[in-house]
């Protein structure tokens, strides 16, 4: 288990990590598990040191909840002005 520290490109994230003989390392040039990097790419070979990362579910549910949060302000933005008749 890790927390992204930063992200430094579009296709890296640098993250940091617990390991239990050191306390805290950071590792960097981390990639999705899903990135094309790894199959298709000669180097990936001296770059899987660092591992790879995968979104926790709560995060991914974090982000569609945000997005449709979005969406919902968007649409109250858009929707024309009620107007009490008097």
């Amino acid at each position: 288990m890790g927390w992204i520290s930063s992200k430094p490109g579009t296709q890296t994230v640098k993250i940091l990590v617990w390991a239990e003989n050191t306390g805290f390392v950071e590792k960097p040039s981390v990639r999705h598990r899903d990135d094309p990097y790894w199959t298709e790419s000669p180097m990936a070979g001296n770059t899987q040191q660092w591992g790879c990362y995968s979104e926790h579910p709560s995060t991914k549910a974090l982000k569609e909840l945000q997005n449709l949060l979005t969406k919902q302000k968007i649409e109250a933005a858009k929707a024309p002005k009620k107007t009490d008749a008097a």
